[in-house]
């Protein structure tokens, strides 16, 4: 697939991640602007809701319920879940996503590594 047509697939998906993302960022390939990418990276920071019980205290955090259901509407789940560090996910269009979903701790690791040269992730 060409830049461009793997841009137009990428930036819809990058922008509906918006809401329930802290942190979305375009990775790899496209990122690196190769002529024919071969599949869409995605490295996002879920934002997380508390749950709270019936007396108002807090029991803990979860992943947005949003950001769940964007991330099954987008095409069919190959690897992984919403709940999960990755996904690899076939788009419609017939080119796969993968979504990595680290850790704030590890966000830019996990960017550096889905965007530097494939030697560097190795």
């Amino acid at each position: 697939m060409l830049l461009k047509d793997a841009m137009d697939i990428a930036m819809p998906i990058w922008e509906s991640l918006k809401p329930v993302c802290d942190i979305r960022k375009i990775a790899g390939s496209i990122r690196r602007e190769k002529p024919e990418p071969k599949d869409i990276e995605i490295v996002c920071l879920p934002k997380f809701v508390v749950l709270k019980d019936m007396f108002g205290w807090d029991e803990g955090t979860i992943r947005d319920p949003l950001f769940h259901k964007i991330v099954s509407e987008l095409g069919t789940i190959i690897k992984g879940k919403t709940d999960g560090k990755y996904m690899q996910i076939e788009l419609p269009q017939g080119i796969n996503l993968d979504l990595f979903m680290p850790d704030e701790a590890n966000f830019w690791r996990i960017m550096a590594i889905r965007t530097g040269p494939s030697d560097y992730s190795q």
